[in-house]
């Protein structure tokens, strides 16, 4: 039996996308949410969704297992939070090979 397996996210998933979603916060949630990030970043460093999940796409591929069909995404211009929508219906589409 074959297994299909979708993965994407935003490509803003990361460092760089949380500098550019938090230029638009208003100022006065800015400085908090910095401080927040700040004491995210002192315990566990930078963290990047994106690489992560590339690395974690790239080991399950050198498996060449033939019965795991893998598709993977990296959405441009998307964060986190506007990727999900993207991310299922594009999950749909290679789940059930609808048109593209």
């Amino acid at each position: 039996m074959v297994a299909k397996v979708y993965f994407s996210l935003g490509a803003y998933e990361g460092p760089e996308g949380d500098q550019l979603q938090l230029a638009q916060f208003p100022e006065d949630k800015r400085a908090g949410t910095e401080a927040k990030a700040s004491d995210v970043v002192a315990a566990f460093g930078e963290v990047s969704v994106v690489a992560d999940q590339e690395r974690f796409v790239a080991v399950l591929r050198s498996r060449n297992d033939s019965n795991l069909v893998i598709e993977f995404e990296v959405l441009p211009g998307e964060f986190h939070t506007t990727a999900a929508p993207l991310n299922f219906s594009r999950a749909m589409t290679h789940l059930f090979d609808a048109p593209r």
